[in-house]
């Protein structure tokens, strides 16, 4: 092969890598994952039976939480009074 051929050869493939790398950068990128806020809702439940009827028990928990306001704001209003 002379150098004519190898020239040819190394810009045919220095080509095709220049396109393919402007190809994947032309492409959007994934979203941004959003974290999933932990529920405020949450029920528990406990089942048994009571050794002296041998009636079944079950106990239901429920519980509710609520965020009205973040920390620090709550701290810059208590510190405002």
């Amino acid at each position: 092969m002379t150098r004519r051929q190898w020239f040819w050869i190394v810009l045919g493939v220095v080509a095709a890598h220049a396109g393919l790398f402007w190809l994947v950068a032309g492409t959007n990128s994934l979203p941004k994952v959003t974290p999933i806020p932990r529920p405020t809702f949450v029920a528990k439940e406990a089942k048994w039976t009571d050794e002296v009827t041998g009636d079944p028990m079950v106990y239901r928990e429920f519980t509710v939480s609520t965020r009205l306001a973040l920390p620090d704001v709550l701290m810059e209003r208590k510190e405002e009074r």
